[in-house]
């Protein structure tokens, strides 16, 4: 307990990290107290105040159904990191065990790992989730299980890397020579000291699936009308666009907020955890 709090000490007198900190704990607090902080629900149907412009009634004005932009933006920040932290746990639980398989082992093992994290990291990760989605049908849970199946290979390389240069440790054939198992030295003594890369990467991966999820609700693959998915909500604005530009341009300012919020914790944390990690 001391240490973390000691390492997020540090982490607080870096400013990138703080700024980045700020933010996410602005949305942290936003999706999770979203039912009270929306003056209406996210479907509640206006005809009578639709496309109406910002105003004290509602602070960001209403879509072509007379719903409150802003409640359906509050909203939407749930959504974003639903999909981001269950998108990313996916790729770790891949991504790492696969790692530190191929790197503890090596050989065939090893070889055979390496060339599929090849292919799906030679694969352009926007299309690979595009062709998913389209086989399994568009809904948000799909999307979560494409976004992950193709982005876990960078995770892989880099864990496999690190456990490379850390299974000839003196600790670790100590832990040998006293008969460990494969399985407890990786777990107990490899692991951990890959923890901080772990976090880091963790930490720069959740925009990416957030743009990715974005990306496949404006196309329609992912979370379905009428949920305040921001994607949904640009793909909904773009016929208005010009007669209510409000519509469009809240969501994509919050894209860019949580985005850069998670790209400055990510280039913090970096900096404290593993200054020598290069992206």
């Amino acid at each position: 307990m001391m240490k973390i709090l000691t390492t997020f000490g540090a982490a607080c007198r870096n400013r990138t990290f703080l700024v980045g900190f700020i933010i996410m704990l602005s949305v942290g607090i936003t999706a999770m107290f979203a039912s009270r902080i929306a003056p209406y629900t996210f479907d509640e149907i206006d005809v009578l105040n639709a496309l109406k412009p910002p105003s004290s009634q509602h602070l960001l004005g209403t879509d072509h159904l007379g719903r409150d932009s802003f409640s359906r933006l509050v909203y939407g920040s749930q959504i974003a990191l639903q999909v981001g932290f269950i998108a990313v746990s996916i790729q770790l639980l891949i991504g790492v065990s696969l790692g530190l398989i191929a790197g503890y082992f090596g050989g065939r093992i090893d070889r055979v790992i390496v060339f599929v994290t090849d292919v799906i990291w030679a694969l352009p990760p926007i299309i690979l989730a595009i062709a998913i989605c389209t086989v399994l049908g568009p809904s948000l849970t799909n999307v979560i299980i494409a976004i992950a199946v193709v982005s876990w290979a960078q995770f892989t390389r880099i864990v496999r890397s690190k456990t490379q240069s850390l299974k000839n440790m003196p600790y670790v054939e100590a832990a040998r020579a006293v008969g460990e198992s494969d399985f407890s030295i990786m777990v107990r003594y490899i692991l951990p000291n890959v923890i901080p890369v772990i976090i880091v990467l963790a930490t720069l991966a959740l925009p990416i699936a957030i743009i990715n999820t974005t990306a496949m609700g404006f196309l329609g693959l992912g979370a379905q009308p009428p949920a305040p998915d921001w994607g949904v909500i640009l793909s909904e604005s773009m016929t208005y666009i010009r007669r209510a530009p409000w519509i469009s341009i809240f969501p994509g300012l919050a894209i860019i907020y949580i985005v850069l919020g998670f790209n400055l914790l990510g280039e913090g944390l970096r900096d404290v955890l593993d200054p020598r990690l290069k992206i």
